[in-house]
């Protein structure tokens, strides 16, 4: 936990140093090269960050005691497409939400977390374009599940037994990682009190409809 600290304090550096590099060159000729090499070390820094977030908010999750409250579920999915605006953007995904948000309770920043990954795959592993769509059904048992389609070509019953399981990557060619998203997500919901799944046919198109329950009170 705290040399995860310790890096992701000393990547961030880096990172925003290789953004002032990129703005101070871009104004001198003939530095293609140069500035090319910058975004190279800036993504490499995104990406390790990623993953020393994902190691951070494991341990939180095992160690930390937390207090569930109602959550305005509506706001929490908003806060995660927000971190995800640039991949959204570049991928030119379409995200379909509902009107209305069942309430449910948990804690913020962990439900949050749970979008961004599942929103993140969806993106990853959707069509092209993505066309994401987002829902919730009504409590059945005292439970709410929240749900999440993309339109991408989907998951065999042997690939979904992976799932949710530490260092389990489908189609690692379009994951960055070491596949510890949905082992987060699990982890999450499990502490409050909920469960996690998904439902594919495996049919190309067909995509995969990915979902966590939370309860009501």
């Amino acid at each position: 936990h705290t040399i995860a600290h310790d890096l992701r304090n000393s990547l961030g550096s880096i990172y925003s140093s290789s953004e002032v590099i990129k703005e101070g060159l871009s104004e001198i000729a003939d530095t293609d090269f140069i500035i090319e090499l910058s975004e190279l070390i800036k993504n490499s820094a995104q990406k390790a960050m990623h993953i020393i977030e994902e190691l951070l908010i494991l341990a939180t999750v095992r160690n930390e005691k937390i207090e569930r409250k109602p959550l305005k579920m509506e706001s929490v999915f908003l806060e995660a497409e927000n971190q995800l605006i640039g991949m959204i953007k570049e991928n030119k995904a379409r995200i379909i939400t509902p009107d209305s948000w069942p309430e449910s309770i948990g804690h913020a920043p962990w439900v949050e977390e749970v979008w961004v990954n599942y929103i993140s795959n969806a993106i990853k592993y959707g069509g092209t374009p993505p066309l994401i769509e987002v829902g919730a059904d009504l409590p059945s048992n005292n439970f709410i599940r929240y749900w999440i389609k993309d339109n991408g070509n989907g998951i065999t019953k042997r690939e979904q037994i992976k799932l949710f399981k530490k260092y389990s990557r489908l189609a690692p060619e379009k994951a960055h990682g070491y596949g510890l998203g949905l082992s987060i997500v699990k982890r999450i919901i499990d502490k409050l009190g909920g469960s996690v799944g998904v439902e594919s046919t495996g049919i190309p198109g067909e995509g995969a409809r990915f979902w966590f329950e939370l309860p009501v009170n």
